[in-house]
């Protein structure tokens, strides 16, 4: 049964209720929000938060897709890259092990960093035993800075062979792609 009441009719928006128990009975008290309450609390606040928010969470979707997809082509390009450059050091070295003359790189502290076939059977030395040696070990009368420029030189010289016998050796020095 309903103790009090406006005069405005019974509103039926934003409905509270609560159960009090008052010396041994229970009462229940229930509120609604009248019209003029409503269009005073009325805002667009709490959309405008909700809509920027899903447009942020969008644009941050759609921004770390498109990193996603930078990096997998990234990926994929060096993957190319990286197997070209292999299939061309392969093409490399199969014509620098079947070359006919020697081949010798020299690193900068003047040591041998590698040796083709031609080269171990010229000397009569194992890769192994070559490798890390100084260069001065199988050409003694090389200059300490033979290349002075960006053109190749060409000059006989000495060499010694691991039995010792020394024989004339014609030279072509230049610096390689990566020395440059």
């Amino acid at each position: 049964e309903t103790l009090y009441s406006t005069t405005e009719k019974q509103q039926t928006s934003w409905p509270l209720s609560t159960n009090l128990d008052v010396a041994g009975r229970t009462w229940q008290l229930t509120t609604f929000a009248s019209d003029r309450y409503q269009i005073q609390r009325h805002s667009f606040l709490p959309n405008t938060v909700l809509l920027s928010g899903l447009v942020l969470t969008l644009l941050l979707a759609i921004y770390l897709r498109s990193m996603i997809n930078r990096e997998q082509d990234i990926r994929h390009q060096v993957g190319l890259r990286t197997q070209q450059l292999e299939a061309s050091e392969a093409t490399n070295k199969l014509i620098v092990d079947n070359a006919a003359n020697g081949v010798i790189s020299i690193a900068e502290n003047r040591t041998i960093s590698s040796v083709n076939p031609a080269a171990t059977k010229i000397y009569g030395y194992r890769s192994e035993d070559l490798i890390g040696s100084p260069i001065n070990h199988i050409i003694p009368d090389l200059a300490p800075n033979p290349l002075r420029s960006d053109s190749d030189i060409n000059m006989s010289q000495t060499g010694v062979r691991q039995d010792g016998r020394q024989f004339p050796l014609n030279l072509s020095l230049g610096a390689s792609q990566a020395d440059k």
